[in-house]
């Protein structure tokens, strides 16, 4: 999962938010159904394939949480969890000043490595 907060010019693989502010997410898939899925903050929203999902909400307490993608997609679909941290604003603001000049390495892919793994017994039918 990445998250692009394009006014500021930062691509992170955790999605930061500052506590106690209204935060607009414009979410979108381009595979499959998923789901916006942070349990501690009793929210869900289903992200529908090649449509774009607006969803506002006001995170109220400082921690660290996981996103999880809540609808089965396929094999690896448990594995679809990301780091949420709510922080105070001005610790927001550092981390968004913190990750302007940085680039996002890729996350691991289990499923696109079994995917593109050659078979090692050949397939029977019949």
């Amino acid at each position: 999962m990445d998250f692009h907060l394009s006014q500021w010019g930062v691509t992170s693989h955790e999605l930061h938010l500052p506590l106690d502010r209204r935060v607009t997410l414009n979410m979108t898939s381009k595979d499959v159904l998923h789901g916006f899925y942070v349990p501690n903050f009793r929210i869900k929203q289903d992200i529908v394939p090649n449509r774009e999902i607006e969803f506002s909400f006001t995170p109220n307490r400082l921690g660290e949480y996981k996103l999880h993608d809540s609808q089965f997609s396929g094999t690896y679909f448990a594995v679809m969890t990301a780091p949420v941290v709510v922080q105070s604003l001005s610790d927001y603001q550092a981390w968004l000043e913190s990750q302007k000049s940085l680039t996002p390495g890729e996350l691991p892919n289990p499923a696109l490595d079994e995917f593109k793994q050659t078979p090692t017994t050949p397939l029977k039918s019949g």
